[in-house]
């Protein structure tokens, strides 16, 4: 899992990969895929990149998503199939959060400008950290890598910490337990972004 503001690198670590010799599937739901090209090193390492753009906050766009993870990207073969040298990417699982929201209030038959509603946030929580949950189980064989916004959260003593922004309360607190790995981007006085790799009391 990869944490960071608005525009710290995330996206571009995908050319990153690509370049290590890693097969790619990105799932795009933030639309700035644009950036990695002027870090690829030639065409060899673009072509090992292929990615599917969906809109961010559709529920179309989470049903899409569940269809390809449990069947086959196209072009690609089944995900069930790839191996220890691929690396599903979702840019950003944030707004993948969103589109899962928009998902369960349109089940519920709720319009998607309503912000509260307890079934559906239940709902929505349930279904995405089961997603995340089967994501990272032994069924699949490939990498997995989670670009993700951060949010800060106060708890019960008025301190707020920083977590994965995913919608609600629940998800941003649970779904780092999923993975081996929790990054954060940041950037250097000259601008240039480095990723801290070690933890910090507040994430």
């Amino acid at each position: 899992m990869l944490l960071g503001e608005y525009g710290k690198g995330k996206t571009a670590q995908i050319a990153f990969l690509a370049n290590a010799g890693y097969k790619v599937r990105v799932i795009d739901v933030d639309n700035k895929l644009g950036i990695i090209h002027s870090y690829l090193k030639g065409q060899e390492a673009a072509d090992r990149i292929d990615y599917i753009s969906l809109p961010a906050k559709e529920g179309k766009t989470w049903e899409d998503v569940y269809k390809i993870i449990m069947g086959e990207w196209p072009g690609c073969g089944r995900l069930k199939d790839w191996d220890e040298e691929t690396v599903l990417v979702v840019d950003t699982a944030s707004f993948l959060s969103d589109a899962c929201l928009a998902y369960c209030k349109g089940k519920a038959g709720i319009d998607k400008t309503v912000k509260f509603d307890q079934a559906v946030w239940k709902d929505m929580a349930e279904k995405f950290e089961y997603f995340v949950a089967m994501l990272t189980s032994d069924v699949f064989k490939f990498h997995l890598m989670f670009n993700c916004h951060i949010r800060s959260i106060e708890n019960d003593n008025k301190i707020k910490k920083r977590y994965p922004f995913f919608q609600g309360q629940i998800l941003p607190q649970r779904l780092g337990s999923y993975f081996n790995c929790i990054w954060e981007m940041f950037t250097k006085s000259d601008s240039k972004p480095y990723i801290r790799t070690v933890s910090t009391p507040d994430l």
